[in-house]
């Protein structure tokens, strides 16, 4: 029997904000960021305290249709996990400009700050193609 996929990292994350529960679009964005394990919590107050009302005003214009930043609980050597998705990604790719725009501008040192603690990142796009709610 032939394997196609004979190596593979699994990961348990922790949701630390977003849209939770909300409905997602059909094109999906993940960020995969490696961190500084002894920055991480700082690196967690910038998105909560500067980049989540960027990605809240996204979703409110409609731009993305959801957004999470979540945390490294079990698994590979990612320690963040950024996720965005839309209506289809020409709308995704928009604004996911749009925000990178707002959090790394011109002399911006907040976004200076999150990028020394989680530079490296591996970014991915999904078509979103099923989803099944799970109840507690």
């Amino acid at each position: 029997i032939g394997v196609s996929c004979n190596r593979h990292d699994d990961y348990v994350w922790q949701v630390q904000a977003g849209t939770t529960g909300a409905e997602r679009g059909k094109a999906g964005l993940s960020v995969y960021f490696s961190c500084k394990i002894a920055d991480e919590g700082r690196a967690d107050e910038i998105i909560s305290e500067h980049f989540a009302p960027v990605y809240d005003k996204l979703v409110e214009d409609g731009k993305i249709t959801s957004w999470g930043w979540q945390s490294h609980v079990l698994g590979g050597w990612f320690r963040r996990l950024l996720t965005m998705t839309a209506k289809d990604y020409g709308t995704l790719m928009d604004a996911r400009a749009e925000a990178l725009s707002a959090q790394y501008g011109e002399d911006n040192e907040i976004g200076a700050e999150f990028a020394s603690i989680c530079g490296g990142h591996h970014d991915y796009l999904w078509d979103i193609v099923h989803e099944k709610q799970v109840s507690n």
